[in-house]
């Protein structure tokens, strides 16, 4: 870790404007944790939203996230991270402050989340880039369990402290007031553009040659489907039906149910930044981690299965919850093995691909779950000036369903190779 400390020391300018990059991001984290999980209940007892028109106000922010991430990744390439920020946080500001302005209107809910999402997108693919361009590749591990630990913090408000200060405040303020210190931290890094100039544009055209490249590599195929079906098995309880489920199922209160997603997303968050201290503590390896990573997820599923067959305490679910995030915390490896399975000069649009495959998981698998739950409900409970509680039956279907996939992707993490920090090609083949 000595040669971690003197990068920073030596680059101490350029980290501190460094900073307000991973805090933007933070920013948008908050906007994918808080919305709509924690105010689940109230989109439902004051809107009459069901189930699945919920989880439309996420998929509406994380479609159109996971589709503009190999986009991102070619401007990102070409133009500089920095650069590609500046018009992303642009849009994402407009998101932000038009989504409280425009609730109960369901079509213009999903317009606005529909804008936030297409600015977060461009944040967290830039800062990679930004990041092995300001620092390098030795320590870029620990560098980017710090990128996860300050974005997870702006997801970790977005749950037991976001839900207190809806009890106290109207929900609809506070997205205000966030949405304002949103577009403060966005001029914040606009400002720091003077100290950290944006990198040369690169020669080269913007091209869908490396998407080939990358589908035509079964490493890259198999990586993808592991690390998405652990990050979407977690980013949906967490997202979305979590604080609902331990609700309805475990009986916790609102507040109750919010503290275990505010510790599940904490968890996770000193497990992305020990995962990826450990990972530059075991000289690169990557391949023990995304073992891990898959096996803790399909167990897990497989104990909250069993906790509800056998109706075993319900601490126990807590306990999964929290499990849940250290195999989505750990998977940071899957993140660092797609770009090296490929060529250094694409390494942006791998982390772009990974990452739309991760979200699209997200986008799609809520909906879904909100059709399977929303089968076990009777229509006419669906109104407003009352929150649906699903049955015990719809959330073990879910925890069963989620057994299979979780399963196939332990299969697949046994076949990804070890690079141990190393890109197998300099530049792209041909």
């Amino acid at each position: 870790m000595a040669s971690f400390w003197e990068n920073v020391k030596d680059n101490r300018r350029l980290f501190w404007a460094y900073v307000p990059l991973i805090l933007l991001y933070a920013t948008s984290y908050f906007q994918r944790i808080g919305i709509p999980g924690t105010i689940f209940n109230e989109l439902s007892k004051e809107y009459g939203f069901t189930a699945v028109q919920i989880a439309g106000i996420g998929t509406s922010f994380v479609c159109v996230y996971s589709i503009c991430q190999l986009f991102v990744g070619m401007l990102a390439d070409k133009f500089c991270g920095i650069r590609v920020i500046t018009w992303g946080g642009l849009i994402f500001c407009i998101g932000v402050i038009g989504f409280p302005l425009v609730c109960g209107n369901l079509w213009a809910m999903y317009a606005m989340r529909f804008l936030t999402g297409l600015g977060a997108s461009s944040m967290y693919l830039s800062i990679v880039k930004e990041t092995d361009r300001l620092f390098g590749r030795q320590n870029y591990s620990v560098f980017l369990g710090i990128v996860y630990f300050v974005g997870y913090s702006g997801g970790l408000f977005g749950t037991y402290p976001f839900e207190r200060l809806n009890n106290h405040f109207n929900w609809i303020n506070v997205l205000l007031v966030i949405g304002v210190v949103s577009v403060a931290m966005y001029l914040i890094v606009i400002f720091t553009k003077r100290i950290i100039p944006p990198g040369p544009i690169a020669k080269t055209n913007i091209s869908f040659k490396p998407l080939l490249y990358f589908l035509k590599n079964r490493y890259m195929l198999m990586l993808i489907f592991c690390s998405s079906i652990v990050f979407s098995t977690y980013s949906t309880i967490q997202m979305v039906f979590g604080k609902k489920f331990l609700q309805d199922y475990v009986g916790l209160s609102s507040a109750g149910a919010a503290k275990v997603i505010f510790f599940q997303t904490f968890t996770c968050m000193l497990t992305l930044l020990g995962f990826g201290t450990l990972i530059r503590l075991m000289g690169n390896r990557r391949k023990p981690q995304m073992i891990f990573s898959a096996s803790l997820a399909f167990l897990n599923t497989l104990g909250m299965v069993l906790v509800m067959k056998y109706g075993l305490p319900s601490a126990l679910f807590v306990a999964g919850f929290l499990l849940y995030s250290v195999a989505s915390g750990s998977a940071v490896a899957f993140s660092l093995v797609a770009q090296e399975i490929n060529a250094r000069d694409t390494m942006t649009q791998a982390t772009g691909l990974n990452n739309l495959s991760n979200y699209l998981f997200v986008a799609i698998g809520p909906l879904l779950i909100g059709k399977l739950l929303d089968s076990y409900v009777s229509q006419n409970v669906l109104v407003e000036g009352q929150a649906v509680v699903y049955p015990a039956e719809a959330y073990q279907m879910v925890f069963l369903l989620l057994l299979i996939p979780t399963g196939i992707a332990v299969l697949m993490s046994f076949f990804l190779p070890e690079t141990r920090g190393h890109y197998l090609h300099q530049h792209l083949p041909g």
